[in-house]
């Protein structure tokens, strides 16, 4: 697609992975092998916690502590 610059995820939708960061709320997760930009819903995750991909919006992540 013209103008397409492939920031779209929704194959992560339902994956776990562990917060390579403090995500306070945004910070980087490691999902799958890859390092992924993420956000929160609003709750600070520390370091090394699981969380999991609850919805992708566009080129926002966002995962939840599990």
């Amino acid at each position: 697609t013209v103008g397409d610059i492939g920031t779209e995820r929704p194959e992560l939708v339902g994956q776990s992975g562990v917060a390579h960061t403090a995500l306070r709320p945004s910070g980087v997760a490691v999902i799958g092998g890859q390092r992924v930009d993420v956000v929160t819903e609003g709750a600070l995750i520390e370091r090394g916690a699981n969380v999991k991909v609850i919805v992708v919006e566009g080129a926002r992540v966002v995962v939840r502590q599990v």
